[in-house]
């Protein structure tokens, strides 16, 4: 079902914490996890990231790019984790209107076709 982003079975839908490579070195995380730090190729440890995140940027594609296994409009965001590491994703029953730079989203299982992958939720308030 193609590389695993986190590291148990779960249901569509349900929270995770993404799997992301650490460089002790260089202080700096990867996703998604490397065997190696590109930076100065030292070994490196993998953990999860801790969430909530916070969306930094975002914006609507309202064309697919060929291949696309998203249905368009959808709306993709920039979200920031602790550690300093930021990682775009689709942010799933959400409208444009109803997002804002500051926000808090979670990771939740999703699946595109038969690729499992991750998505954005808003956060409750």
């Amino acid at each position: 079902m193609g590389e695993i982003l986190y590291d148990r079975d779960v249901q569509l839908g349900e929270l995770v914490r993404l799997r992301a490579s650490y460089c002790e070195a260089c202080d700096r995380w990867e996703f998604p996890v490397r065997d190696y730090c590109p930076t100065c190729p030292a070994p490196v440890v993998v953990a999860a990231l801790p969430g909530p995140a916070r969306v930094v940027g975002f914006t609507a594609v309202m064309h697919a790019p060929p291949g696309s296994l998203v249905a368009v409009p959808y709306v993709l965001a920039v979200a920031a984790f602790l550690g300093g590491i930021s990682i775009m994703g689709v942010v799933d029953n959400v409208e444009l209107g109803d997002l804002e730079v500051g926000v808090l989203v979670d990771v939740i299982a999703a699946a595109r076709g038969d690729i499992a992958c991750y998505a954005y939720r808003l956060q409750q308030r």
